[in-house]
């Protein structure tokens, strides 16, 4: 009998002295961002101002969290070529950086949570090229526009229209 209250007393004292059991802790969420590369080009409000322009994806590689597009006349300079890379605050602020060392000045869109530079190039082969760069939470995004001089009222209504298609 002495042995058995012996048993018992050590594992008592022993699962006394065990630590607490927990819960495991929650695994950690990735940020979740309001914008992403979309998954495809077809922006229908830029397609409907002309019948003649089409949707192209040329992403090599559908993953990674870029998409590379163009609308415009099918086998033709014309049109507008843009794209989307996902990507954080400090990733825009390392390449806003080199856009404002480039000439591209801010632009604003009407969008409070983005920030878009542009800038317009007097030359080139085609003539006047330009260019919109932007981050909003998650994605940078690129716009070009060649042959074309910078507008203001087009250029906004372009670059909501491609933001807006990067939303989630």
């Amino acid at each position: 009998m002495k042995k058995l209250w012996g048993i018992v007393t050590i594992s008592l004292t022993l699962a006394g002295c065990a630590a607490p059991v927990t819960s495991p802790s929650p695994t950690p969420k990735a940020q979740e961002h309001l914008y992403q590369a979309p998954d495809d080009c077809k922006i229908e409000s830029i397609l409907e101002l002309d019948p003649s322009w089409e949707a192209f994806d040329q992403t090599d590689s559908p993953s990674g969290g870029m998409r590379v597009c163009a609308i415009g006349v099918p086998n033709s300079d014309i049109g507008v070529f843009f794209s989307y890379q996902e990507s954080d605050a400090e990733q825009w602020g390392s390449e806003k950086a080199t856009l404002e060392s480039e000439g591209y000045k801010p632009f604003d869109i009407g969008h409070a949570e983005t920030e878009v530079m542009r800038f317009e190039e007097a030359s080139g082969e085609l003539g006047p090229s330009c260019r919109i760069a932007g981050y909003a939470d998650g994605v940078t995004f690129t716009i070009t526009e060649p042959g074309f001089e910078c507008d203001d009222e087009w250029n906004k209504q372009l670059a909501v229209a491609v933001l807006d298609q990067a939303k989630k």
